[in-house]
């Protein structure tokens, strides 16, 4: 069964790869592809997502729940060394949050999965080390309000089912 904090995370890793198209975005509760490894390049966009608060201890439909999201660029100074590519992929970063904020939030909305509301909490920006080569990361906070329109016994949907998306299948 897919959680919805795993649909927040893919819907934003969808948007965020449209905006920056040239640097590698991965999301952190996908798993890779049979076959391969998941590894993110020195130069890339994670984004994560995890359930802050929910109303109730069960998924039932409509039940409010709120979503802790981290977005973060980073660059490698090997790959950057005059730092056009960070600031090019936070401008991106930027644009995409600034599109989906508020309740203008529909893009993250999929997989039985609403989107209520978008709030950019703060960033942090700041210079890392590692042992070889350093770069730059700047991370996004947001918090993500929705529902799970779908009861807790709903696992498919229409194409795969064949019944009605808002019936219980077992």
């Amino acid at each position: 069964m897919i959680e919805p904090e795993e649909i927040v995370e893919a819907r934003l890793v969808e948007l965020l790869a449209a905006a920056n198209p040239n640097i590698a975005v991965v999301g952190m509760l996908a798993p890779s592809a049979d076959g391969t490894e998941k590894i993110a390049p020195d130069t890339s966009i994670a984004v994560t997502a995890d359930v802050s608060g929910q109303s109730f201890d069960s998924r039932v439909a409509n039940v409010p729940f709120s979503f802790s999201v981290r977005i973060t660029v980073r660059t490698a100074a090997a790959d950057d060394a005059s730092g056009s590519t960070f600031r090019t992929a936070c401008r991106g970063v930027r644009a995409t949050i600034a599109a989906i904020l508020g309740d203008d939030c529909t893009a993250v909305s999929a997989g039985g999965f609403t989107c209520d509301g978008v709030i950019l909490e703060n960033t942090t920006t700041g210079i890392y080390a590692d042992a070889e080569n350093g770069g730059w990361y700047k991370t996004y906070s947001l918090a993500v309000t929705g529902r799970y329109s779908q009861d807790s016994g709903t696992t498919e949907t229409t194409e795969t089912s064949g019944t009605d998306a808002s019936e219980s299948t077992t």
